[in-house]
Protein backbone atom coordinates (compact mmCIF):
# COMPACT_ATOMS: atom_id res chain seq x y z
CA UNK A 1 0.00 0.00 0.00
CA UNK A 2 1.31 3.41 -0.84
CA UNK A 3 0.60 6.76 0.79
CA UNK A 4 2.03 9.92 -0.68
CA UNK A 5 4.47 7.89 -2.82
CA UNK A 6 5.85 5.96 0.18
CA UNK A 7 5.36 2.27 0.71
CA UNK A 8 3.58 1.62 4.01
CA UNK A 9 3.74 -2.16 4.13
CA UNK A 10 4.10 -5.05 1.68
CA UNK A 11 0.93 -7.10 1.35
CA UNK A 12 0.85 -10.69 0.17
CA UNK A 13 -2.57 -11.76 1.52
CA UNK A 14 -6.16 -10.90 0.61
CA UNK A 15 -6.64 -8.91 3.84
CA UNK A 16 -5.03 -5.63 4.76
CA UNK A 17 -4.65 -4.99 8.49
CA UNK A 18 -3.08 -1.78 9.71
CA UNK A 19 -1.92 -1.92 13.32
CA UNK A 20 -0.95 1.03 15.50
CA UNK A 21 -2.17 3.52 12.92
CA UNK A 22 -1.23 7.08 13.80
CA UNK A 23 -2.91 10.30 12.72
CA UNK A 24 0.01 10.93 10.35
CA UNK A 25 -1.19 7.89 8.34
CA UNK A 26 -4.45 9.62 7.44
CA UNK A 27 -4.91 10.77 3.87
CA UNK A 28 -5.32 9.43 0.36
CA UNK A 29 -3.86 5.98 -0.25
CA UNK A 30 -3.58 3.72 -3.26
CA UNK A 31 -3.10 -0.02 -3.55
CA UNK A 32 -1.04 -1.69 -6.25
CA UNK A 33 -1.72 -5.35 -6.98
CA UNK A 34 0.71 -7.24 -9.17
CA UNK A 35 1.39 -10.75 -10.39
CA UNK A 36 3.01 -12.38 -13.40
CA UNK A 37 0.44 -10.85 -15.73
CA UNK A 38 1.21 -7.29 -14.70
CA UNK A 39 0.00 -4.80 -12.14
CA UNK A 40 -2.83 -2.40 -11.51
CA UNK A 41 -3.07 0.54 -9.12
CA UNK A 42 -6.31 1.55 -7.48
CA UNK A 43 -7.66 5.05 -7.44
CA UNK A 44 -7.11 6.97 -4.23
CA UNK A 45 -9.07 5.98 -1.14
CA UNK A 46 -9.19 8.17 1.94
CA UNK A 47 -7.91 6.65 5.17
CA UNK A 48 -9.41 8.38 8.19
CA UNK A 49 -7.87 7.81 11.62
CA UNK A 50 -10.16 8.40 14.59
CA UNK A 51 -9.04 8.73 18.18
CA UNK A 52 -9.87 5.61 20.21
CA UNK A 53 -12.68 5.84 22.71
CA UNK A 54 -11.34 6.28 26.24
CA UNK A 55 -12.28 3.44 28.59
CA UNK A 56 -15.32 4.28 30.69
CA UNK A 57 -15.12 4.70 34.45
CA UNK A 58 -16.54 1.75 36.38
CA UNK A 59 -18.00 3.06 39.66
CA UNK A 60 -18.56 0.83 42.69
CA UNK A 61 -20.68 1.58 45.74
CA UNK A 62 -22.40 -0.29 48.57
CA UNK A 63 -26.18 0.21 48.59
CA UNK A 64 -29.09 -0.73 50.86
CA UNK A 65 -29.19 -4.32 52.03
CA UNK A 66 -25.41 -4.65 51.73
CA UNK A 67 -25.50 -5.06 47.95
CA UNK A 68 -22.75 -3.76 45.72
CA UNK A 69 -23.68 -1.57 42.75
CA UNK A 70 -21.42 -1.18 39.73
CA UNK A 71 -22.24 1.40 37.08
CA UNK A 72 -20.74 2.89 33.94
CA UNK A 73 -21.98 5.28 31.23
CA UNK A 74 -24.59 3.73 28.95
CA UNK A 75 -23.00 5.69 26.10
CA UNK A 76 -19.81 3.58 26.40
CA UNK A 77 -20.31 1.26 23.45
CA UNK A 78 -17.92 -1.48 22.45
CA UNK A 79 -17.23 -2.83 25.95
CA UNK A 80 -18.17 -6.13 27.61
CA UNK A 81 -18.90 -6.22 31.37
CA UNK A 82 -17.09 -9.28 32.78
CA UNK A 83 -16.46 -11.05 36.06
CA UNK A 84 -13.82 -13.44 37.40
CA UNK A 85 -12.93 -15.09 40.70
CA UNK A 86 -9.32 -13.89 40.40
CA UNK A 87 -7.23 -11.36 38.52
CA UNK A 88 -5.70 -13.79 36.04
CA UNK A 89 -5.83 -12.97 32.35
CA UNK A 90 -7.97 -16.04 31.64
CA UNK A 91 -11.29 -17.13 33.09
CA UNK A 92 -13.24 -13.90 32.61
CA UNK A 93 -16.88 -14.42 31.64
CA UNK A 94 -19.43 -11.92 30.38
CA UNK A 95 -22.15 -10.99 32.85
CA UNK A 96 -25.47 -11.93 31.20
CA UNK A 97 -27.17 -8.89 29.66
CA UNK A 98 -30.40 -9.61 31.56
CA UNK A 99 -28.53 -8.90 34.82
CA UNK A 100 -27.59 -5.37 33.70
CA UNK A 101 -30.18 -2.58 33.80
CA UNK A 102 -30.24 0.99 32.52
CA UNK A 103 -30.81 3.73 35.09
CA UNK A 104 -30.84 7.19 33.57
CA UNK A 105 -27.57 7.56 31.65
CA UNK A 106 -25.85 4.54 33.27
CA UNK A 107 -25.67 0.80 32.88
CA UNK A 108 -26.04 -0.79 36.33
CA UNK A 109 -25.27 -4.17 37.86
CA UNK A 110 -26.12 -4.90 41.50
CA UNK A 111 -25.72 -8.05 43.56
CA UNK A 112 -25.18 -9.35 47.04
CA UNK A 113 -21.42 -9.77 47.66
CA UNK A 114 -20.28 -13.39 47.36
CA UNK A 115 -18.49 -15.21 50.16
CA UNK A 116 -15.42 -15.41 47.92
CA UNK A 117 -13.73 -12.57 46.08
CA UNK A 118 -15.23 -11.48 42.74
CA UNK A 119 -13.61 -9.09 40.30
CA UNK A 120 -15.38 -7.05 37.64
CA UNK A 121 -14.16 -5.19 34.60
CA UNK A 122 -15.04 -3.67 31.26
CA UNK A 123 -13.16 -5.17 28.31
CA UNK A 124 -13.09 -3.59 24.89
CA UNK A 125 -14.92 -5.95 22.56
Amino acid sequence: MRKMRNWIAPLVTATLTLNNVQSASAGDCTVTVSNGAGSVTSGPATLTVSAPQAPPTLSVERIAGGQIRLSWPASASGFVFETNGNLSITGWTAVPANQVTTEGTNQVFAEQPAAQARFYGLRRS
